[in-house]
């Protein structure tokens, strides 16, 4: 409980408001009688993404960003040619560039969980000091290898969309450095896993500023109070249940949302698309509430191919949230979304409340 709240706060330290681009989408409502549960996503739905989706799926870091989340997880790279305690340098030592990175485009589905590194600085520098540039893409190289080897891992155990969990990616990661002696950890250090943790979290900050949806609590708490069961189907990391309670300020259960109910992809191995990851989360529902029917189930998503089309085609009722340009996907050009159409298209979450009939 102790590290939970420390992880809270540092989403909170963190954290800066955003706002919403608009979309330029028109709502397309209308009354959905029947509904018993209403079942969320996460990244660009309940919670503005700054890049649309979770960071480790569609991010970009730049160099300096990597090395000043190893110093705030209690990591120091090692001076050139070191390699006994005491003899580290902190890992943001000597950074002499801006904050934010060049973005660039990255690879979705297929290369889901691999980031890339922004280049250059805000203002058009190098990116921090050339040291600090190898030191950042060595980590990134590393990371990278980790992930693509944990999902070949699971792809050989016929796991065809896996979701590493992030924290033994960083744990690989880190026990790879400190055997090479490149880095060692300072006196915060309170074992792999928890610097995993931390690292993982801070990481994802500095990747992926995320903020609460306009009305995201409202819209909670009017649904639960007419009585629906509320859930979760995530692409997600552990730190992803933290982050909604962070910015809520209550916990998970103090919004409504069913235990039962919460359905995250790092818990569950598998992410979306993945028809099996939904078929799971009926699973749930159905061990939840044995008598609900998928048709009574209204799934919100932001997302034609990874919500609305899986959700759609185990017979859930389905809402397009289109309220942020950064995570709108119509996918109009993928042929499998070309004739999808979801029962709502909002742009405000208060208007699937107002949708509903209890």
């Amino acid at each position: 409980m102790e590290m939970h709240q420390e992880l809270k706060e540092r989403f909170r330290r963190q954290a800066s408001p955003l706002e919403c681009i608009p979309t330029g989408e028109s709502p397309v409502l209308k009354r959905l009688s029947g509904i018993r549960a209403v079942v969320f996503d996460v990244y660009g739905t309940l919670i503005i993404s700054g890049v649309g989706d979770i960071g480790v799926d569609d991010g970009v870091i730049a160099p300096e960003r990597i090395l000043d989340a190893l110093e705030q997880s209690g990591v120091q790279w090692m001076a050139e040619g070191a390699g006994e305690a005491g003899e580290g340098v902190e890992a943001g030592e000597a950074l002499d560039v801006n904050e934010a990175g060049q973005a660039l485009d990255v690879n979705e589905a297929g290369e889901a969980g691999t980031i890339n590194s922004g280049g250059t600085g805000d203002s058009g520098g190098t990116g921090g000091t050339s040291t600090n540039i190898i030191h950042a893409q060595k980590v990134l190289d590393l990371y990278n290898e980790t992930v693509n080897e944990l999902r070949r891992e699971a792809i050989a155990k016929g796991i065809h969309t896996p979701e590493p969990d992030i924290r033994n990616v960083w744990s690989r990661v880190l026990e790879s450095l400190k055997d090479q002696k490149l880095i060692q950890f300072d006196s915060r250090f309170d074992g792999l896993l928890r610097t995993a943790e931390t690292l993982s979290l801070e990481f994802e900050i500095r990747m992926n500023p995320t903020w609460p949806m306009p009305n995201m609590t409202h819209v909670l708490d009017r649904l639960h109070a007419k009585s629906y069961d509320l859930g979760i189907i995530s692409n997600s990391q552990f730190y992803t249940p933290i982050m909604i309670e962070a910015y809520a300020d209550r916990t998970l259960r103090d919004l409504g949302f069913s235990s039962g109910l919460l359905h995250w992809s790092y818990e569950v191995g598998l992410k979306k698309p993945s028809i099996t990851f939904y078929r799971r989360f009926l699973e749930k529902m159905v061990r939840h509430h044995p008598t609900l029917q998928p048709e009574e189930i209204l799934y919100v998503g932001n997302d034609m191919r990874k919500d609305i089309l899986p959700a759609q085609t185990l017979g859930f009722k389905t809402a397009l949230f289109a309220g942020d340009q950064r995570s709108l996907r119509w996918r109009r050009d993928d042929p499998t979304c070309k004739t999808l159409e979801p029962d709502l298209v909002v742009t405000d979450l208060m208007q699937i409340a107002e949708c509903l009939s209890a």
